[in-house]
């Protein structure tokens, strides 16, 4: 009904411990200081994900695909994109996201697009196969290379003095959490 990924399960035990809900917003930095009031102003930080149509596109003997269409805004606003979404779901329990959104024009930068949610605790085995092994933003890429990386969800975290954002690894192809 609402075109989102509530759970996923194996065996009868949860991979997830939350929906999987698209995100426009992250806590500003000392970087926004000057772009964090436009966002505010946009709506961002109140901005939600409004349901549209959801329907199984195609079935096959290890996967299904699913095709929702979305909007992100913040109440009594219009919405600040619109978005076609296909998750694919293996019976690897693997899950592959599709999104093509379009953002509406006259707006600032969006803070961040991705997909928020919560795992159970005790995955902790993390893999990806992007630019690491340290932190890799857009404009901090040049003590990285891509290659596949295994660490541990817990040593993956910087604890920073001030809080900002944590261990990005720009031009991830894949993640796994086991």
């Amino acid at each position: 009904f609402s075109g989102l990924v509530k759970s996923i399960e194996q065996g009868g035990k949860k991979l997830i411990s939350s929906q999987i809900m698209p995100q426009i917003w992250r806590a500003p930095t000392d970087n926004d200081m000057y772009i964090k009031n436009e966002w505010q102003q946009a709506g961002y930080e109140k901005a939600h994900v409004i349901p549209g149509s959801c329907e199984i596109t195609e079935r096959g003997g290890a996967f299904v695909k699913i095709a929702t269409t979305m909007k992100i805004g913040a109440p009594a606003k219009k919405p600040v994109l619109t978005a076609d979404v296909c998750y694919t779901i293996n019976a690897d329990t693997s899950v592959e996201f599709e999104f093509v959104v379009k953002v509406r024009e006259n707006l600032p930068p969006l803070p961040r697009f991705g997909v928020q949610f919560e795992m159970p605790t005790g995955m902790e085995k993390l893999s990806y196969y992007g630019k690491g092994p340290y932190e890799s933003y857009v404009d901090k890429c040049h003590a990285s290379y891509e290659d596949v990386f295994e660490t541990s969800v817990t040593e993956h975290f910087e604890h920073y003095v001030r809080p900002q954002e944590n261990m990005a690894h720009s031009g991830t192809k894949w993640m796994q959490v086991v």
